[in-house]
């Protein structure tokens, strides 16, 4: 306006006086106008971006689409098209550097499970057993050790069979044997280890480090309670017997009422006789007797397997 105004007085510089002085009058009123009114406040950047938003989404739904149209409203596809792999090399970096650690951890996790109690079972024979009426030859130990921790009635046929658990403990299974195992529980000191004697004999010791579960032996003329010691137990013709090699093992008569459980200490035997007539007696051990020389050779180590 006020170059206007200019060019103005300009052309009324050659104009008679009266005209001269109007267009004065005109530009004094001007510039007082403009002096006493305040300036425009500055623009709001919101104002501007809401009125921005709208003329873009106005524009989307009103202009015609042709050439430019498109690549003035969004990003140019070669663009996106950048910025989309910047993103999936970062992202395949990232999954680079993390896959050797995520699988490590997965191997670190795998190998430190606790893993279920397994009997390993070596034989001393050459005929099959027998668990719950499956037959197993001698070169299926393997097979039959992870059977027998899911519980089973063995029958050891002709066989001497060595189960060991690798926790410490170890039972020998004598030829002409049947004794049910249940099933194997966590070998932490809580839970109780159960065997059934219901025939033949077997020979039962702990070693250091076993955990310390009670093992229960179970027969029809007497009970057995061990926590860690040498012993053998017989369940045949003539009755029940339990001879003690090292350690101390409870033991309790079936026949008794009152269920009493005795103490019966190391070169002691707990003897259950079959007629039901006779008493129940804790003897030594004699020296002829087959069952406690063949324990005892068990427990120094001198028997085979």
């Amino acid at each position: 306006m006020r170059q206007t105004l200019f060019e103005q007085e300009k052309k009324t510089t050659s104009q008679d006086p009266e005209e001269a002085r109007t267009c004065g009058r005109l530009k004094f009123r001007l510039e007082q106008k403009i002096a006493t009114e305040p300036l425009a406040p500055p623009a709001d950047e919101r104002f501007r971006a809401a009125l921005r938003e709208r003329f873009v989404e106005g524009t989307r739904d009103e202009l015609p689409a042709g050439p430019g149209v498109e690549d003035v409203l969004d990003p140019s596809p070669s663009e996106a098209r950048k910025e989309g792999q910047g993103t999936a090399w970062r992202e395949g970096r990232l999954l680079r550097l993390l896959l050797p650690f995520a699988a490590a951890a997965a191997i670190l996790f795998i190998a430190f499970l606790p893993r279920d109690p397994t009997w390993n079972v070596e034989f001393r024979g050459d005929g099959p057993v027998t668990l719950d009426g499956a037959s197993f030859r001698p070169s299926e130990n393997r097979r039959l050790g992870a059977a027998l921790s899911r519980s089973g009635t063995l029958n050891s046929g002709g066989n001497t069979l060595t189960l060991r658990l690798d926790a410490g403990l170890e039972v020998r299974v004598l030829p002409g044997t049947q004794v049910a195992l249940a099933d194997l529980p966590p070998l932490d000191g809580t839970q109780p280890i159960f065997l059934s004697l219901h025939s033949g004999e077997f020979y039962l010791r702990t070693t250091p480090g076993y955990p310390g579960n009670q093992i229960r032996i179970v027969t029809d003329l007497g009970d057995v309670e061990v926590r860690g010691t040498t012993l053998g137990v017989k369940r045949g013709e003539e009755g029940f017997c339990v001879c003690v090699s090292e350690g101390t093992v409870g033991v309790r008569n079936e026949r008794d009422d009152q269920s009493r459980w005795l103490q019966v200490e190391q070169g002691k035997r707990f003897y259950i006789p079959e007629n039901p007539r006779a008493a129940a007696a804790i003897v030594a051990q004699e020296p002829d007797d087959a069952h406690s020389d063949g324990l005892r050779r068990y427990a120094d180590g001198t028997s085979e397997l």
